[in-house]
């Protein structure tokens, strides 16, 4: 029995405080083997001997039997009993702290056994003066373990399969996913270092707000670390990543109180103040982001942030077509559907927040729910009767929440400010399609939302353009339906583009349209 501050011997003492240091300490901070020391009465020096599992005597206070003096653990003198040598008296360390004379494996592996199966013995074996340093390397070694176990399954198939980017094994694809692998269980160790300083910090804190506890914030950093021992169950496919959490969390609960010396309701408080604090800001972040996309969806319409992005997309398809195709334009929408022709899909072609569905949308008279579902040949006639179906003076036709006005467009000389694609819900499934906003895809690229009450201001000046290269003008996108596409019902006017246009872009001038 040792001074925790200066190692000094204990032992013959009646006084409770150190010689050497000071220090005050009681027989209770100590344990021992069960009947390897002898406590003496301090009045008479008969001997009594400790029988309960930390050796102590049972009951603590009693009668003494040879001078019937009223005495307590506490006040004992102690003596290691006869024939006992002193380090005899205290119980086999923690495995792991005698690493050094059982080996590094043997003194893990027989710590991780004492977590699952006797924390509390674990605690009580643990010595008086802290060893943080390695509490925490047992945890970095269990993370190891822990990481290795849960990407071996995953490891294994890929060699034996030659990886998801196929290949026999050893393929290039197995040591990409291998390191990729590797660099996560590398990230894990600053992690878990980080997560579980801030799970003891908190512990710790929780505990100062009530009574002092009997240890430092050491013993409350053993407690966490030493629970890590758990986590090695996650190597244990299908039932360790859903035991382990919880498992550890019971027995950190169960070291600390033992290391602190404190109630199990004490000690549940605090081990469950970072966990529930976690878990709350997961859901409250979760529920802030479910708030912003219910806010978000009254901005998915013809004019939101959404279809911006799907217009986008539709466009950069028709402009990547004409590319392909030696300048020409699709004839008809339903070309971008074709097998090789674009990446897009029917869905595409609907706006998430609009009425419209697959089944209403149409290429000539086939839905696009049903167009999708037809082999490539079948596809190709159901196009091609569309685009005979279209007027050859055609100026826009529809599919869908889209109307393709670049019918007549120079693909190759024609000012990047023409629009090419409008994405304006259909008239024939949203009643208040003329009421909503649209956006507009330009030639060049550029992706624009026109407000409902600008419309008429911004479609005038594109009509403008468009006389000035010979196009015939556009109607209000509403009037575009499947069954009914814009005409160019008489020859363009001649009429100068108006002057101050603020979506006249900035760098070199594009080339005149040729006369």
């Amino acid at each position: 029995m040792r001074c925790k501050q200066c190692e000094y011997r204990l032992w013959n003492l009646r006084s409770r405080n150190c010689p050497e240091c000071g220090a005050p300490f009681s027989p209770r901070d100590y344990t021992f083997v069960p009947n390897a020391v002898r406590f003496l009465c301090p009045h008479c020096d008969q001997a009594y001997y400790g029988t309960d599992e930390k050796g102590h005597l049972v009951p603590s206070s009693f009668q003494c039997v040879a001078c019937r003096a009223s005495i307590d653990l506490g006040e004992m003198i102690l003596q290691p009993a006869e024939g006992v040598e002193e380090d005899a008296t205290q119980p086999s360390p923690v495995p792991w702290l005698e690493r050094a004379k059982l080996g590094g494996w043997r003194g893990w592996w027989r710590t991780v056994g004492w977590t699952i199966s006797s924390p509390r013995k674990l605690a009580l074996r643990l010595p008086a003066v802290p060893r943080k340093a390695d509490a925490w390397i047992f945890l970095i070694l269990n993370t190891v373990v822990a990481a290795l176990g849960m990407v071996f399954p995953f490891g294994l198939t890929l060699l034996m399969t030659g990886g998801m980017m196929g290949g026999t094994p050893g393929a290039p694809g197995v040591g990409m996913l291998g390191a990729v692998y590797g660099m996560m269980i590398v990230m894990m160790i600053p992690a878990t270092l980080l997560s579980t300083f801030l799970w003891a910090a908190c512990t710790h804190g929780v505990l100062r707000l009530g009574a002092k506890p009997h240890g430092d914030f050491g013993m409350t950093q053993e407690a966490i670390c030493y629970s890590s021992g758990i986590s090695t169950l996650n190597a244990v496919p299908c039932i360790g990543p859903y035991v382990a959490p919880f498992w550890s969390v019971i027995t950190a609960i169960i070291l600390l109180k033992e290391r602190q010396r404190i109630g199990g309701w004490r000690a549940s408080i605090a081990v469950l103040a970072f966990p529930v604090v976690i878990c709350g800001g997961v859901v409250t972040l979760y529920a802030v982001m479910l708030a912003v996309a219910i806010n978000m969806a009254g901005t998915i319409g013809p004019g939101g942030a959404v279809a911006q992005g799907y217009a986008a997309g539709i466009g950069t398809a028709v402009t990547s077509y004409a590319e392909q195709n030696r300048g020409a334009w699709p004839k008809h929408a339903g070309e971008l559907l074709l097998p090789r022709a674009s990446m897009l899909t029917g869905g595409l072609f609907v706006l998430p927040d609009s009425a419209t569905t697959t089944a209403d949308a149409f290429i000539g008279t086939v839905s696009l729910d049903a167009f999708e579902g037809l082999n490539e040949t079948q596809m190709r006639q159901v196009v091609d009767a569309a685009i005979l179906a279209l007027p050859p003076d055609v100026t826009a036709h529809r599919v869908g929440d889209y109307v393709f006005t670049y019918h007549g467009v120079d693909s190759v000389n024609a000012l990047g400010r023409l629009w090419i694609v409008v994405c304006s819900a259909d008239p024939d499934t949203n009643a208040e399609a003329s009421s909503q906003g649209v956006t507009v895809v330009m030639k060049s690229g550029r992706v624009k939302y026109v407000d409902p009450a600008d419309w008429a201001t911004e479609l005038t000046k594109q009509n403008g353009l468009r006389a000035a290269a010979g196009l015939a003008p556009l109607p209000d996108p509403w009037t575009v339906t499947h069954a009914n596409p814009s005409r160019a019902a008489m020859a363009p006017a001649t009429v100068d583009a108006p002057e101050g246009d603020a979506d006249a872009e900035t760098g070199p001038e594009e080339p005149s349209p040729q006369p």
